[in-house]
């Protein structure tokens, strides 16, 4: 598992802010346009090349929720491991423009951060996909820690829980 991008320590107008905080205030992430291009030239190139085994954006919610979105989608695990100097809450939640998150084989990865090298884009292998649980650690503290299956039947039921609780006018 690879990240692609640059994560910047942004939390404004996030659905962090807006889920955890009822707020929805600060600035919006920055965007890079010509950035923005540079990844998704190397994600068609690379899917061309057939090197990625899959690729996610990050965007509402934030590498947690993409991680997530990846682990429920192919019903596999992962063992993620993240450093930053700033706010664990910004690395996971932020929003920040112009990533996404990869797998892809071992074999590939000299051939895909090559790739991201020449097209000017950040790469760093943040993890393994394995197993059944989604396990994310940042600078060596576990945070995250959740079987796949519960992950996939909380986001299942989520819609009907919330009609389940809303008030009826």
């Amino acid at each position: 598992v690879a990240l692609f991008g640059e994560t910047r320590d942004e939390l404004g107008a996030s659905e962090f802010l807006r889920s955890v905080y009822g707020r929805d205030d600060g600035p919006c992430p920055e965007v890079n346009l010509e950035a923005e291009r540079r990844l998704v030239d190397l994600l068609v190139r690379l899917a061309e090349e057939r090197r990625l085994a899959s690729a996610h954006d990050i965007s509402d919610g934030g590498l947690a929720v993409a991680l997530a979105e990846c682990a429920m989608q192919s019903g596999t695990g992962a063992e993620i491991s993240l450093d930053a100097a700033f706010r664990s809450s910004a690395l996971l939640f932020g929003e920040t423009t112009g990533r996404a998150v990869i797998t892809f084989g071992s074999e590939e990865e000299h051939a895909v951060r090559f790739a991201a090298e020449a097209e000017g884009v950040p790469f760093r292998v943040i993890g393994r996909v394995g197993g059944e649980r989604l396990r994310v650690s940042v600078n060596g503290r576990a945070l995250f820690d959740e079987f796949v299956a519960i992950l996939r039947d909380l986001w299942m039921s989520a819609f009907a829980r919330s009609i389940e609780s809303a008030e009826v006018l």
